[in-house]
Order: structure tokens, then C-alpha cells, then sequence
């Protein structure tokens, strides 16, 4: 069974009647087998043919939408967990992330070629099969990995399509200030926690940074910030022989003490259950 931070589904209606109101909070992929599909967002009408992938970032407005009698579709919503570690990865090995995510917001669409197809319908195989309640005994982590890895795989082809250079005009200062934040905040590895100093480093207020995260991502930068270090804490449990101590020490938490909480409260367990539970 498919963890509840995401849904596959053929039905465009079902996908966007569980989806919250206003700014998505996840990112949707969809696959357009037959038909079209006009999509209004954030004021801009966008027309998804068959043979063509839109993808739907965190922190767009869905209008609006109609499509085709003969429209059919394959949906992959993906938020929570998955897409933190997602964003996470994307941000850290990939140097062009920023470019790539801009891009999509500007051009959603993507012509597939046929192996992209027959990829995108060999990872849509996995995703009905675990969405079925008859798999519920599948190992969470498991499917999980598969999401990601095709999540991973459809951001992967757009380099092929994305220009050398994207238009800076067409940069907001939100953009800007939001790039900048991200960079930052992957500079520190998990160790700085507090709103007020990045928005000091950046010369905003944490109210204005709050709201340009909320604007892009869906997400508080202290939501942001507190994945960072979630995730950066993962790595280090997962490869690395470190001492609870020595983690604790190297993200700059206070004590002992207050970090064995903060890792119960985030990953469900002691440091050293997840290690075990996890670790290859």
C-alpha cells in the first residue's frame, strides 16, 4: 500500500478533489495518455496533449481545469516525507536545481520521447501495484525508494530540454531572495536552525522570508529549515559510524539530552532503533 503522502490515480477529479485548497503542498506529475487537458495555473492556461508530461510544482494555484471526453491520464501526487527527501537530494547533487525547477514553473509541459514513455509506464506498473490494499505487507521504505526514483527519473529528462541559460528577466525578487535562502541553508549542513539569522544574512525580515518560502515551496522556512536537518541527520545515521554524541555535536545541538528528543519527536525512534531498522 502507498504511504499517505501519496496518490496514484487515472481520475484527474480524484486527484485534485483531495488536494488542499489554494498553493499546492505537493508536487504532481501527470502523464497524458489520450486526449487533452487545459489546466489554469496561477492565471496562466497551460494545454496538456496526448504524449506530453505536466509537472505541477509546490506553491502553484490550480484555478481551474477541463478536459476532453476521451482524456485519459496517469497522476502521481507526492508530498510529505518523500518530497522533502526528494527536494533534499535535488538541492544537494544537483547544480543546476534551481534552473530546472524554475524552468518547470515557466514550462510545465514535456514531450516524451518513446523510451521516456515506456519508463514512465514501467514505474506506473509499480505505482498501481502498490497502491492496491492487497500489497499493504510491502516494505514501506521499499516503495518509497521506487517513488522517488521516478520522480527522480522525470526531473532527469528535462535537462535534455531546458536552455544553457534561463532568462533572468524573468526572475522575481522572491526568486532571488528564495535561491539565495536555499543555498544558504544547504551551506550550514543542518546546523543553523533559527529563522532570524538567515533573514539577517539576507537583510528580510523572518516574517518577509517566512512568506517568500510560503510563496514558492508551500512551506515556512522553519518547516524547510527543520528538514534540512532531518535530513542531513538521516545521512549521518544511515552512513557514517558517528557516535549519537559526536551527531549531536557536529549539528550544533545544545545538549545530549534535547537532541535524543528532537530525533524521537522527527524519526519515530532512537538513533540507534533507526540505524538498525535502516542502515544496509
Amino acid at each position: 500500500m502507498l504511504p499517505h503522502e501519496i496518490t496514484y490515480s487515472e481520475s484527474v477529479d480524484e486527484i485534485f478533489s483531495i488536494l488542499p485548497a489554494g498553493a499546492l503542498d505537493r508536487v504532481v506529475v501527470m502523464r497524458c495518455l489520450n486526449g487533452k487537458i487545459h489546466l489554469k495555473k496561477d492565471n496562466t492556461t497551460v494545454l496538456v496533449h496526448e504524449g506530453q508530461m505536466c509537472f505541477l510544482l509546490t506553491g502553484t494555484h490550480v484555478n481551474e481545469y477541463a478536459y476532453s471526453r476521451d482524456f485519459k491520464c496517469r497522476i502521481l501526487a507526492v508530498g510529505g516525507e518523500i518530497m522533502n527527501e526528494i527536494s533534499h537530494l535535488c538541492m544537494r547533487e544537483d547544480n543546476l536545481w534551481w534552473e530546472k525547477f524554475e524552468y518547470l514553473r515557466q514550462n510545465p509541459i514535456l514531450n516524451m520521447q518513446t523510451r521516456q514513455i515506456h519508463k514512465s509506464e514501467t514505474y506506473e506498473h509499480f505505482y498501481e501495484l502498490y497502491a492496491d490494499p492487497a500489497y499493504h505487507d510491502s516494505d514501506e521504505r521499499v516503495v518509497k525508494n521506487i517513488i522517488s526514483s521516478g520522480v527522480l527519473e522525470a526531473l532527469s529528462w528535462v535537462n535534455a530540454v531546458m536552455p544553457a541559460q534561463i532568462d533572468a528577466r524573468k526572475r522575481s525578487r522572491v526568486d532571488i531572495i528564495f535561491k539565495r535562502f536555499v543555498e544558504l541553508m544547504q551551506s550550514q549542513n543542518g546546523k543553523k536552525r533559527d529563522v532570524k539569522w538567515y533573514a539577517e544574512q539576507l537583510a528580510i525580515t523572518p516574517k518577509y522570508l517566512t512568506t517568500v518560502c510560503h510563496q514558492i515551496s508551500g512551506r515556512s522556512a522553519g518547516e524547510m529549515l527543520n528538514n534540512a536537518t532531518v535530513q542531513e541527520l538521516k545521512q549521518l545515521l544511515l552512513h557514517t559510524d558517528l557516535s549519537t554524541k559526536e551527531i549531536c555535536d557536529q549539528l550544533e545541538f545544545i545538549t545530549p539530552s534535547f537532541f535524543c528528543k528532537y530525533v524521537k519527536r522527527e524519526l519515530g525512534m532512537s538513533s540507534k532503533e533507526f540505524r538498525r531498522r535502516y542502515r544496509q
